[in-house]
């Protein structure tokens, strides 16, 4: 039991390893709408992509009603 559980605790860390360098390789995320920088982005997408694309609320919702035609 122990060795599982020691096997599953590297995999882990070499996982979060590789998520890290991937993070690393990538420019950081820009706003869609306004073009800034995105502060603090955690999650990556598929594909080599931040699952973040809006800085703010207000963007998201500007890049919506411009969506809209509003």
């Amino acid at each position: 039991m122990a060795s599982l559980l020691e096997r599953n605790r590297k995999t882990a860390a070499k996982r979060k390893a590789e998520r890290h360098a991937a993070k690393a390789k990538i420019p950081k995320p820009r706003c869609e709408q306004c073009g800034e920088v995105i502060a603090k982005p955690r999650r990556l997408a598929s594909r080599g992509r931040w699952a973040r694309t809006y800085c703010t609320n207000a963007c998201r919702q500007a890049a919506w009603r411009n969506r809209q035609g509003e």
